[in-house]
């Protein structure tokens, strides 16, 4: 054991692979938890109930990136340049940085959210309105837990940083819910809204605690950025690669809780937190090949690039048929666990199945992108990807399309997001990480 200890401690290719390892088991812990804890609320409120909780939620969630600016994804790139020069102030600088903007915008982003749920959600009842209040006091709060964790990444303590957010907040709200259940308390939606608040705040305390290990309590002399605005206009830049990307299924359900009723997004959610177990492989396997992807592309390795390319893709591929066809098995009794209103949404699912399998059969054209400098080319054609999904959502209703229709809307605006992507990386680089991509270096093979 001392051994290992000492060669974990000597190699930081054992490193790594024992971060991202960790991190993987965060994820695939908090997915789980959170599939759980979707059916017990779907078992403990009725559909239009929880529609409009899994509605709310989601926009508070979506919020977040306002509340922050999106200085999220920033953090890694600013903190480990800072600490890479040696400037420890600097980085301790943008955590200050940070907590200022989260404070200023707290107002408006819970001022937009109240706003919305008023206009839209008619809520009714005052133990509603308190849920749908704690639950808006958690977004600038969750924009910490973001920053922080992103933050904890920088300062290569990735396991730590990640297992509040990414494991313990669904693994709170799946306890709280199996103790609610086994007593057989009667859950309104206002209830299950505070619930998700009270999970919320806690995961904020663990992750500040997370924080102060990863980084240290102490301040350092004179910690302060001095390029507030271009960080700024950096988070702005990658906001919708990251609301496609991260919050895709949060958009999806603030989408269609615009346009469709609230048992309608019941159903809808159902479908897509199934689908997501497909997404998170997907998700899985592009990770395991992004570090040397990234090193190929850096390296000019282009004939390299396009083998790891189309092996990522066929694994992808692989790992897509076999969960489809772990669906068309199992998929009936899965849906009878989420109750009787949701078995008929078999159809939905197979639907937003699509959207994994669109995203694999395109490959990671943005990393071809980025790692060229096209980051406006990204930002365009991710932002036109963004307006399609409302305006999609919205047509098909205008022309007496009902949810399976909006579901298709959209899976075809993430189609064209993937192509436009696609076409855009073979256009300015001539790499193809897509099938035909894969195709042409398995024909050179042979």
């Amino acid at each position: 054991m001392e051994i290992i200890r000492q060669r974990l401690a000597s190699s930081q290719t054992l490193q790594a692979l024992v971060s991202v390892s960790g991190v993987m088991f965060a994820r695939v812990g908090g997915t789980l938890a959170t599939l759980a804890y979707t059916v017990l609320l779907t078992r403990l409120l009725a559909p239009e109930d929880f529609g409009t909780v899994s509605a709310l939620w989601a926009l508070a969630l979506l919020l977040v990136p306002l509340a922050t600016l999106n200085l999220a994804p920033v953090a890694i790139k600013e903190v480990v340049a800072a600490r890479h020069a040696g400037d420890e102030a600097r980085a301790r600088g943008f955590v200050r940085f940070a907590w200022h903007v989260i404070a200023f915008m707290a107002v408006p982003a819970c001022a937009l959210f109240a706003a919305i749920v008023a206009y839209r959600y008619g809520l009714t009842g005052r133990e509603a309105w308190i849920g749908a209040t704690v639950l808006a006091l958690t977004i600038p709060l969750s924009g910490l837990v973001q920053v922080w964790a992103a933050t904890g990444v920088a300062y290569d303590r990735a396991v730590l940083s990640q297992i509040p957010r990414e494991f313990l907040r669904p693994l709170i709200f799946l306890l709280i819910l199996l103790a609610v259940y086994g007593a057989g308390y009667d859950l309104s939606s206002g209830r299950a809204l505070s619930i998700l608040a009270l999970g919320a705040g806690l995961t904020f305390l663990a992750q500040f605690w997370a924080l102060r290990i990863a980084v240290g309590p102490r301040s350092v002399e004179g910690a302060a950025v001095a390029n507030g605005r271009n960080l700024i206009e950096t988070g702005f830049f990658l906001l919708p690669t990251r609301l496609l990307n991260e919050n895709a299924k949060l958009l999806m359900i603030v989408i269609a809780s615009a346009v469709l009723p609230m048992s309608e997004v019941a159903r809808v959610t159902v479908a897509l937190s199934i689908a997501g177990l497909l997404s998170f492989a997907v998700t899985a396997v592009e990770v395991s090949f992004s570090a040397k992807l990234s090193r190929a592309l850096h390296a000019k390795e282009d004939r390299l690039a396009q083998r790891l390319f189309a092996t990522a893709l066929v694994a992808k591929l692989v790992v897509l048929v076999i969960g489809a066809l772990a669906l068309a098995l199992f998929l009936t009794p899965i849906l009878r666990l989420f109750g009787d209103h949701y078995i008929e949404s078999r159809g939905l699912v197979w639907i937003v199945v699509a959207i994994p399998f669109v995203k694999a059969l395109f490959g990671k054209a943005d990393l071809v992108l980025l790692v060229h400098g096209a980051r406006r080319r990204i930002f365009w054609v991710q932002s036109v990807t963004l307006a399609l999904l409302p305006l999609g959502a919205f047509g098909v209703l205008q022309m007496g399309g009902g949810t399976a229709a909006v579901c298709i809307g959209f899976v075809a605006a993430f189609t064209f997001g993937s192509i436009a992507l696609w076409l855009s990386a073979r256009h300015m680089t001539g790499m193809d990480p897509s099938i035909l991509g894969a195709l042409s270096v398995m024909r050179r093979v042979d």
